[in-house]
């Protein structure tokens, strides 16, 4: 069966009833706040009723009042004498000794650290061989160390170094995470 929806036949549904009659009656809230405002406007009336005479009451007349203050007239400052500033004097002359034996002393033969750089331990030469050839490749140069262990195997390291401060140690560690190298620790 078909059905033409162009045009509205039938009854009217519940929903367009309830519509119309929310739009004719005011909401709580428009009667609470005429509520209120007639509150407000009748309290203040009687307040004004019952504090008539009470209330003061402004003179609007044209009376000029003026009144001078005195000012209270203070001794001048005296201009300071010369001896209570005789101590530029004292300092111009004065003079500070330090014994020999109290100067500090510098410490330039103080001990400098070397960092070293270690990026990889192999029980095979050839791959700490390849190792040395991809770090040499990104700029830098690299050295081999081999060491015995007492269990009688030996470890091929790959060491950076030495570097006189960590900064450098870090700014080459960087730039070798940069270029494929990782793994790189500083002792």
């Amino acid at each position: 069966m078909s059905r033409d929806f162009a045009t509205k036949t039938g009854k009217k549904s519940k929903n367009s009833r309830k519509s119309s009659r929310r739009g004719s009656t005011s909401s709580p809230l428009k009667w609470l706040v005429t509520g209120l405002v007639l509150g407000i406007g009748v309290a203040l009336l009687v307040y004004f009723q019952l504090a008539g005479d009470k209330i003061p009451k402004l003179n609007l007349t044209n009376q000029k009042t003026t009144k001078v203050k005195k000012i209270k007239e203070f001794p001048a400052v005296e201009a300071p004498t010369e001896k209570e500033y005789e101590f530029w004097e004292m300092l111009k002359y004065k003079q500070i000794e330090i014994p020999q034996s109290d100067q500090p002393t510098r410490k330039t033969d103080k001990p400098t650290r070397h960092y070293v750089m270690q990026c990889g331990s192999f029980k095979q030469q050839l791959m700490a061989e390849a190792l040395k050839a991809k770090i040499g490749m990104a700029g830098f140069e690299s050295n081999i160390h081999k060491t015995e262990e007492k269990d009688g195997f030996s470890w091929h390291r790959v060491v950076l170094g030495p570097y006189t401060s960590k900064r450098k140690a870090e700014a080459n560690r960087h730039r070798l995470n940069e270029n494929g190298v990782g793994g790189c620790r500083i002792w």
